[in-house]
């Protein structure tokens, strides 16, 4: 009886292990999403999940871990509980889910997961947030307006030099780049005198 089991078992082994293989090339293909994403303190990222449109019914969660099988949840498309930081949104027709982070601190720096529910074993991608300091150089040109308005925006900077030229006031400082336009790095505003400020 012996002899007879032992052929089952040397087949059963590598015939288990293929399935694996081909079951995590699939998930692969089902679910894309970036493997890093970047963004400073503050600020917020937005990370799309493109999934295979068959999937399009099912729920989708974010959930942070190092390790997926012990990650927590942190939003879900199926929960009418809203966060104040975290957001899902499932656009079933493109098959992509985007989730959005706001008010970034460090501590969120981690492995995250775009999550898609299914019955059996869930479909899953791991996507790494860094937190970084980036500051760059940016020039403020100004020349007269709403002291209150530009005081708002101004206050986080770092104020490297100052002079006039040309009837502008111009403001050379350093600023984290969550702090700028997405489409510039220059401020060019109107009606404000830097000798107002004092």
């Amino acid at each position: 009886m012996h002899h007879l089991m032992l052929p089952t078992l040397s087949f059963a082994v590598p015939f288990l292990c293929l399935l694996l293989l081909m079951k995590d090339k699939v998930d692969s293909v089902d679910l894309l999403a970036p493997e890093e994403v970047t963004a400073s303190p503050g600020g917020l990222v937005k990370v799309a999940c493109q999934y295979d449109l068959q999937f399009k019914e099912r729920p989708k969660y974010w959930c942070k871990g190092s390790v997926y099988e012990f990650c927590r949840v942190l939003v879900k498309t199926t929960s009418r509980t809203q966060h104040d930081r975290y957001f899902i949104a499932d656009d079933r027709a493109a098959g992509v889910f985007t989730v959005t982070m706001t008010s970034l601190v460090e501590s969120d720096e981690d492995k995250y997961w775009c999550v898609i529910s299914r019955y059996g074993r869930n479909i899953f991608k791991g996507v790494r947030l860094v937190i970084t300091q980036t500051v760059v150089n940016v020039i403020i040109l100004s020349a007269s307006s709403s002291l209150e308005e530009i005081n708002f925006l101004i206050s986080p900077l770092q104020k490297i030099n100052t002079f006039r030229k040309n009837n502008f006031s111009v403001v050379c400082c350093s600023i984290h780049t969550h702090l700028l336009p997405e489409d510039t790095n220059i401020f060019c505003y109107q009606n404000y005198s830097i000798n107002s400020r004092n």
